[in-house]
């Protein structure tokens, strides 16, 4: 008996121990089971029934548990993640985790992306999956570590994946199962045949460069995917050199290697290369890209698509005499444009900083004959600077250090956006290392007519003379006058006009053209704006509008656009808010009270003898906005005279259509003989 007593005594004592080595604790809202023997933990979900409904999931490298120790998470438990309706779940920077559970991520339908962290070898059966048709996994683009070296058969089912990357440079295993009874091969990426679930075939598999070929070669890899794409790849187009990234299918100019330098002339950076019928926006200059360029002349293509300029982009091109950055670039980075070599110093006199540089970096621009640096942006950028502690010398983006032969030149003329003058003055770094600050002061160009500036190029600023120019109406809603010349009409705003009367002299202002078809597309018409900025050289007097009269034919074409016009004989239809007015020839164009000219009172006619408005493209079609009501004019179709005035007369005159006519006995005769 006491032998039997000590036993079970002994196996008491044992099951406490092994309790307590596999505690479970919650932490931050995730569950774990702690090993304290092991000094490892697993994270897992509280019991078979629990759901994770955080949106966001971190999973940290390590767990702390209420005893103060730190636990590192080596393993994801079978299920863990089953069902959670979060959208994203991430392995914090340095994850010890190499182990998944199955079912690990199964019916995670939320997820979008999820990368795997380095150390996990094996995607065990159904961890990424969902074989619910009704409710299939959403992710999109799945990455597999470099450690990654085994997949289970179905073990992912991704019908909406786009991208499945690779890292590693071996291909995986590939664990298949050939059933007999169907002659059906079960693999990682599949359900069953043509299983809705199953893995989208199109997702394009991005690996390592030097693996492409090993990866097409591997069975349910470049047999199952239709394509199969270097991550990174590198081609040459017109004697530059472009890294193509398959994952965001963008480029960025780069040079080969660390003594490799561009011995063009002109370099002229484009839009975007081309590699097997994709087209690859150049979006970047790698760090060091154009270094100890011998080029001349550096220009972007209009259209630019370059965000993004790397260290030392442009160091050492000594030759550059003008630079150019195009918009969308925000930081100009440490030693982009800047050469320490007072032998060979920059030779750049001319720099344009894009309107969207909002921070400038110390040490960045060295440039000791420049003449002439424009900011594009009003609002300055931010100016990076480094207090060196050993001699308190404040690094920034013009010096290289004190007195430095190849420090920018202080006596450069600084140009900045009109109205930012007092901005740029009060800067540090700017207003107290230049010398000269002055306002850009837009060209003036001057035009002749309406017509001229209706083609004029948008942006400009522009001196349009008036003769005889005439306000024919007012848009109140957008604030818009409409005024015409003999040349054309177009739209101003920005001013205070009257209607009706006639202006000689000249306007100031910039030009800029709205697409005005909100619906249809390509657009079928435009509008032309003159932003007035000056209306002091003109003067206005009364005088009588006279509208032309055209066709509907004739209105609906660009050239009569904002033109104050009449159009004649034609029948109306309600649709809507609109009325459609329909001439003999069943050409139609639409006619709204957009100027708010009629009142509650108005009925539409149904037959018009006339109609005056502004001609203008409108949502999504020809418009006619009348002017005033008195401008819808309505047919007359009753009878005008008797030609007897005895009850029993059977001959009536009257005129229709705009033809006189009489009936007689019951009989209809066009008097004209038409």
């Amino acid at each position: 008996m006491k032998k039997l007593f000590t036993l079970v005594s002994a196996v008491i004592l044992a099951c406490s121990l092994y309790a307590a080595q596999l505690d479970t604790i919650q932490v931050g809202g995730l569950w774990y089971q702690v090993n304290a023997e092991d000094s490892i933990a697993t994270l897992i979900r509280h019991d078979k029934n629990f759901i994770y409904e955080q949106d966001t999931i971190v999973i940290p490298v390590n767990v702390i548990a209420p005893d103060s120790v730190s636990y590192p998470i080596v393993a994801i438990g079978q299920a863990a993640f089953s069902k959670t309706t979060a959208s994203s779940i991430t392995f914090a920077k340095g994850s010890k985790v190499t182990t998944l559970g199955t079912q690990v991520f199964q019916y995670a339908v939320n997820l979008l992306e999820l990368e795997l962290p380095e150390g996990v070898k094996l995607l065990p059966m159904t961890s990424i999956h969902s074989a619910t048709a009704a409710n299939p996994m959403q992710l999109k683009q799945l990455t597999l570590p470099a450690t990654l070296d085994s997949l289970d058969i179905f073990a992912t089912a991704l019908p909406q994946l786009e991208y499945l990357i690779f890292k590693g440079a071996t291909p995986p295993s590939i664990r298949t199962v050939y059933k007999e009874n169907t002659g059906y091969t079960q693999n990682p990426w599949e359900v069953s045949a043509n299983n809705a679930c199953n893995t989208a075939k199109t997702a394009k598999v991005l690996v390592p460069r030097a693996a492409v070929e090993a990866y097409k070669a591997t069975p349910w890899i470049g047999d199952y995917f239709e394509t199969v794409l270097a991550i990174k790849d590198t081609i040459e187009s017109d004697g530059l050199y472009f890294e193509l990234d398959n994952l965001t299918q963008t480029a960025s100019l780069i040079r080969l290697n660390a003594s490799f330098k561009y011995e063009l002339d002109t370099i002229v950076i484009p839009v975007s290369v081309t590699k097997d019928e994709l087209e690859y926006p150049v979006v970047a200059l790698g760090q060091g890209a154009l270094r100890n360029t011998t080029a001349s002349v550096i220009t972007f293509a209009e259209g630019s698509k370059v965000t993004e300029l790397g260290m030392q982009a442009f160091q050492a091109a000594v030759n550059v005499q003008e630079l150019e950055l195009p918009e969308g670039i925000k930081i100009i980075p440490m030693t982009a444009i800047h050469n320490a070599t007072a032998s060979n110093p920059m030779k750049m006199k001319k720099l344009i900083l894009p309107s969207t540089v909002d921070s400038i970096v110390r040490l960045s621009i060295c440039l000791p004959q420049l003449d002439t640096l424009e900011f594009r942006s009003v609002t300055p950028p931010s100016i990076n600077t480094f207090t060196v502690a050993a001699s308190g010398y404040v690094q920034n983006p013009w010096e290289v250090n004190v007195n430095n032969p190849c420090n920018t030149n202080k006596e450069a003329v600084v140009i900045v956006p009109e109205g930012s003058l007092e901005a740029y003055k009060n800067t540090a770094w700017i207003g107290d290392y230049f010398t000269t600050i002055v306002e850009k002061k837009e060209p003036v160009v001057e035009l002749a007519n309406i017509a001229a500036f209706n083609a004029a190029e948008d942006g400009a600023t522009y001196k349009l003379t008036l003769t005889d120019a005439k306000v024919t109406a007012f848009n109140d809603l957008f604030g818009q006058y409409y005024v015409e010349d003999a040349t054309a009409a177009t739209v101003f705003t920005g001013a205070e006009l009257t209607v009706g009367t006639a202006l000689n002299g000249t306007i100031t202002g910039t030009k800029k053209t709205n697409d005005v078809d909100y619906i249809n597309d390509p657009a079928e018409a435009v509008e032309y704006e003159l932003a007035v900025t000056d209306a002091t050289g003109f003067e206005a007097t009364e005088t009588t509008l006279t509208p032309t009269v055209m066709t509907i034919a004739e209105a609906s074409r660009q050239e009569n656009y904002a033109k104050l016009i009449t159009i004649k004989d034609v029948k109306a239809t309600a649709s809507g808010k609109n009325q459609i007015l329909t001439d003999s020839a069943e050409n139609t164009i639409k006619a709204r009270d957009l100027f708010g000219v009629l009142s509650t009172e108005f009925t539409w006619p149904e037959e018009l003898e006339s109609i005056t408005g502004i001609n203008l493209y409108y949502m999504n079609g020809w418009y006619i906005m009348p002017t005033s009501e008195e401008g819808i004019v309505a047919k007359d179709t009753e009878a005008v005279e008797e030609t007897n005035a005895d009850a029993n007369a059977k001959a009536v005159k009257f005129i229709q259509n705009g033809n006189l006519y009489i009936r007689y006995n019951g009989k209809v005769m066009n008097v004209l003989g038409n």
